[in-house]
């Protein structure tokens, strides 16, 4: 079995969350969909979070034009309701991609491990 040691800083998330990750779904339902279906848009959020808010080194990181990592950010402002160019938009997008690890998940070291909770599918608007 691999141990890993995680620092608080890194694990706070999980510590703080993980246990409530199926009451607070409903809440993450568009964001968790939207990662699941358009991949690329959630991997835009989490360069952009991950390059200091800086949108010209999450571009080139993800070998993008700035305007295509603006145009998916925008987009997934459009889809979550969640703008990652604000805090508050910043912290429910990553929280809801950590929470319901998708293939974009902000943690490399639980790419493809198992879901804490699912969201039900979104019945719109």
């Amino acid at each position: 079995m691999r141990r890993t040691t995680s620092w608080a800083a890194d694990a706070w998330l999980d510590a703080s969350l993980g246990g409530h990750a199926a009451r607070l779904a409903p809440l993450f339902t568009r964001a968790a969909a939207t990662a699941r279906t358009d991949p690329h848009l959630a991997e835009a959020v989490v360069a952009f979070a991950g390059h200091s808010l800086s949108a010209a080194a999450a571009a080139r990181a993800l070998h993008l034009h700035p305007n295509s990592l603006a145009y998916r950010l925008t987009r997934w402002h459009e889809l979550t309701g969640f703008d990652p160019r604000s805090g508050d938009g910043l912290v429910a997008s990553l929280t809801a991609l950590r929470l319901y690890g998708t293939d974009h998940d902000t943690d490399p070291d639980r790419r493809g491990s198992e879901t804490p909770a699912t969201p039900p599918p979104d019945d719109g608007p």
